[in-house]
């Protein structure tokens, strides 16, 4: 069987093993780190869930299979969850301000990186 003719599963079938892992990491980093670990399990996988279905939902209906809108699409659906992720550790106390700075730093990385993509693409 050769790559084209593998069974792929759907990309949105693929949402509880990614949630059961993020859910690991964050109650992981609870455990680590002597916070909420059940909070913190259950934030990342919320993260993880809400992330997924709002990047599928709008490609599917903005996207159109083009690459460079499916990119865009990424940035801004990233964007929103991952301040939206960052506030709720926040709010609950799973991190601190080096913690939100931290992985407030990790986002705008990985922005970055894709809208530089998105630029050397469009010239």
């Amino acid at each position: 069987m050769n790559a084209e003719t593998a069974p792929t599963l759907p990309r949105l079938s693929t949402l509880p093993i990614g949630a059961c892992m993020e859910a690991t990491v964050g109650f992981t980093f609870g455990k680590l780190f002597r916070t909420n670990a059940g909070m913190a399990a259950a934030i990342t996988a919320i993260y993880f869930i809400g992330k997924q279905i709002l990047y599928h939902t709008t490609n599917k209906l903005i996207g159109n299979g083009q690459e460079l809108r499916s990119h865009k699409i990424f940035v801004a659906t990233f964007s929103i969850t991952h301040t939206a992720f960052l506030v709720a550790l926040r709010q609950f106390n799973i991190i601190g301000q080096p913690g939100f700075l931290w992985l407030g730093a990790f986002g705008s990385i990985v922005v970055a990186h894709r809208s530089f993509w998105i630029y050397k693409h469009t010239l």
